[in-house]
């Protein structure tokens, strides 16, 4: 998949957590499931850290004309919230999200400011990948333990 902004940059894929999440190297665009999106949102500063990046200047052109990497049909620009000063891209076709440089910082900014109950504390980020890794361990322990009778 290629980058919707530098186009021949082929966008790069990144492990964040429990996540694969597509970035690009030249313009540290973003793509991500909505999902993935929705719990982004909650992450608090220290695991975000290695989204965060600054905005890049080039990365507000042609926002509505950008193609979905995923399936080439255009994406919807739209308003992060309608007070956020954040414009977003949305493929409804493939439930993908394009963020440009800098979107992930200025959204977590912007959600620190208006709504800090959605970001989790740092217990409660560690409780929940504790419980996940609880539930994995449990999912794989059912394939090896012997059935007896």
């Amino acid at each position: 998949m290629n980058c919707p902004v530098c186009k021949d940059e082929a966008l790069g894929l990144i492990k964040h957590e429990n996540q694969q999440l597509h970035r690009c190297i030249s313009c540290s665009g973003l793509l991500i499931s909505t999902n993935d999106f929705i719990e982004l949102q909650k992450e608090n500063d220290r695991h975000l850290s290695t989204l965060l990046t600054k905005p890049e200047k080039t990365s507000k052109k042609n926002k509505d004309s950008r193609k979905c990497p995923s399936c080439g049909k255009t994406m919807k620009c739209t308003d992060y919230e309608w007070d956020s000063n954040i414009e977003i891209e949305v493929c409804e076709d493939c439930s993908l999200i394009w963020l440009d440089g800098g979107e992930m910082a200025a959204i977590h900014e912007h959600l620190k400011k208006e709504h800090p109950e959605l970001i989790e504390s740092e217990l409660e980020h560690e409780t929940k990948k504790f419980f996940n890794w609880v539930k994995y361990l449990l999912s794989k322990a059912g394939e090896i333990t012997p059935r007896i009778g």
